[in-house]
C-alpha cells in the first residue's frame, strides 16, 4: 500500500506536500465530524455511567455515557482534551 499526497486533487510528492501551507498537515480522517465516536479503553461499568457524566460535566464535558459505559465524543478535539483530563492518551490518534 503506497501513500499517495494530494493538493487540491492533483498528485503531488511527499516533500511538496509537506513544504506547501496548503497541503501540510491536512489529513482526512475516515469519518465525518457529525460521527458520534464511542471508546471501548475510556469506559466505565454500566453501573458507574452516571458517577462519569458528573464527572465530565464537572470538568466542562457535556459527553454522554452508553448503557454499555461507553462515552461518546462528538469529535477529536473533545475526545483528546477529555482522555487528557483522565490520565489517558489515544495512541491511534494522528495529531
Amino acid at each position: 500500500m503506497e501513500v499517495v499526497y494530494k493538493i487540491n486533487g492533483k498528485v503531488v510528492s511527499k516533500q511538496k506536500f509537506r513544504a506547501g501551507s496548503k497541503g501540510s498537515g491536512n489529513i482526512r480522517l475516515p469519518y465525518t465530524s457529525s460521527t458520534i465516536q464511542s471508546s471501548e479503553g475510556a469506559a466505565v461499568h454500566p453501573k458507574d455511567r452516571a458517577a462519569a457524566e458528573e464527572h465530565a460535566r464537572k470538568h466542562g464535558f457535556s459527553i454522554d455515557f452508553d448503557s454499555e459505559g461507553r462515552p461518546n465524543f462528538s469529535g477529536n478535539r473533545q475526545k483528546r482534551a477529555y482522555l487528557k483530563t483522565i490520565g489517558m492518551f489515544n495512541h491511534d490518534d494522528n495529531s
